[in-house]
């Protein structure tokens, strides 16, 4: 079984001018999501918004979508919440 590492890539916290080039940006989004569990759950949860919203438009089940989209941020924040302590 491989060991889990929780990297501290840094406590970079966002400009107030906001992020202008992806190089700025990703230092910080590994710092939010250095938990491999936390990023497993971003992941399913992600795919599973983008095949609920395929079928909600292939089936015209529009209301399916917002279901679609609380499924997605309820795996980020039990990502977010239990395994990253944020």
């Amino acid at each position: 079984m491989s060991k889990i590492v929780n990297h501290n890539y840094s406590q970079r916290t966002e400009p107030a001018s906001g992020f202008k080039t992806l190089e700025e940006f990703y230092p910080f989004y590994l710092g939010e999501h250095c938990n491999q569990i936390n990023r497993r759950l971003h992941i399913t949860g992600t795919t599973l918004s983008q095949i609920i919203i395929a079928y909600a438009l292939i089936r015209q089940k529009y209301k399916w979508i917002i279901g679609a989209v609380v499924q997605g941020y309820a795996w980020a924040w039990v990502g977010h919440f239990i395994f990253e302590k944020k």
